[in-house]
């Protein structure tokens, strides 16, 4: 059973929800309790969400956990919210190798891999 407010996170949506007025430390908890459950229930957009506002580790365990078990677009709903590069483009490479033309290209975009971007569009 999920704590009061990490039910209403997740009957709303993590973006629905002001949770800038709570302390940090149960901001944290609250947001990564919820973001745990929709993790759970498959809604992984709103969990990785959840876990980048409670600046969470659980993010890059879900970005390794999806991608060790080869679901390589679910390991991008959450890797599209990280800043390092590197698992960036790790991940867009996998997303490309199985087909995932779009989520490759998100990826490298917000990695900043521009020559990859072109290479895709003009050529895929």
């Amino acid at each position: 059973m999920v704590s009061p407010i990490a039910d209403i996170i997740i009957r709303k949506g993590v973006e629905h929800v002001d949770t800038a007025k709570l302390a940090p430390e149960l901001r944290r908890t609250v947001l990564e309790e919820a973001g745990t459950t929709l993790q759970k229930l498959g809604r992984h957009r709103e969990a990785a969400l959840a876990f980048t506002i409670a600046e969470s580790a659980k993010l890059r365990e879900a970005v390794a956990y999806y991608a060790q078990a080869g679901l390589f677009s679910v390991a991008a709903e959450y890797a599209r919210h990280l800043e390092d590069v590197a698992e960036l483009e790790r991940v867009a490479a996998e997303n490309l190798r199985l087909g995932n033309r779009e989520e490759a290209l998100r990826l490298y975009r917000k990695a900043g891999n521009g020559q990859m971007v072109r290479f895709i569009e003009e050529n895929l």
